[in-house]
């Protein structure tokens, strides 16, 4: 099930800042800044609990980008087993200093999504922080073939995007694909489903 909530997408245009690399900007974000300073920190993620609770009640969760979130130590709290995949260390390794002795029950995974890395399975995908910054085709399709091989066939994904805006730096692009704003089963279609505005 691929669910979308209407907060449309935006993406960073790295075009013009030399060789920075993703990971380089993201770990510059994180060493500079502190979580009351980034715009999409949330202190409770109840729309996120509240999806996932719906169509995962139990097991294995994969928070995409889930960098400083508290959403890992909610759902460890309600019994879920939890993966968090970030491209900064500095985020996962202040997420870990925030869940302290809980840290040591979330499988931390510092990479980057369009490189593809193994993951294994999981029962669903959830990302509120890194399909809207990629706006080339590539990373796009490079994001839909990890997870399409991350979540077998009955799994599920949660993955929510921003509105459409440029702020400094900040190029932005609406998805407004159908697939993505109605409930869909992940199988091995998910690619397809986002083509045509993806």
């Amino acid at each position: 099930m691929i669910l979308s909530q209407g907060l449309g997408c935006c993406g960073i245009n790295l075009g013009g800042v030399g060789q920075k690399t993703w990971k380089d900007h993201w770990e510059s974000i994180y060493a500079s800044k502190g979580d009351a300073e980034l715009s999409w920190t949330q202190t409770d993620p109840a729309t996120s609990l509240a999806l996932i609770r719906e169509i995962c009640p139990t097991g294995r969760i994969i928070d995409v980008g889930g960098g400083t979130s508290v959403l890992a130590g909610q759902l460890l709290e309600r019994g879920y087993a939890v993966a968090v995949l970030d491209i900064s260390e500095a985020a996962v390794d202040r997420a870990r200093e925030h869940l302290g002795a809980m840290a040591g029950r979330v499988q931390w995974i510092i990479a980057d999504v369009t490189e593809g890395p193994g993951l294994g399975t999981f029962d669903l995908w959830h990302d509120r922080a890194v399909f809207h910054f990629l706006t080339g085709p590539a990373d796009r399709a490079a994001y839909v073939k990890l997870m399409t091989r991350t979540i077998p066939d009955g799994g599920h994904a949660v993955i929510a995007t921003f509105s459409p805006k440029v702020v400094g730096n900040v190029a932005t692009r609406l998805s407004t694909s159908p697939a993505m704003r109605s409930k869909r089963r992940c199988s091995s279609t998910s690619e397809g489903m986002f083509a045509n505005g993806w």
